[in-house]
């Protein structure tokens, strides 16, 4: 379950509009920004839903 949690947590970090992202397109260079800002959001909309099914799995895996 911690994990679970945890993890859930870590998907909205890499989202490029949270503190983080924000942090990591700013110190990117001028030309490299807007890519780094696409490929942050594809990374953030691939995490939102590849993890929750990778947690319901080790779930049924730990209780199995």
């Amino acid at each position: 379950m911690l994990v679970a949690i945890v993890m859930s947590a870590a998907v909205v970090v890499m989202n490029p509009v949270h503190i983080a992202g924000a942090l990591i397109i700013a110190n990117a260079e001028e030309s490299r920004r807007e890519r780094m800002f696409r490929d942050l959001l594809v990374i953030s909309f691939s995490l939102t839903a590849v993890v929750p099914g990778l947690m319901a799995v080790m779930a049924i895996l730990a209780t199995g």
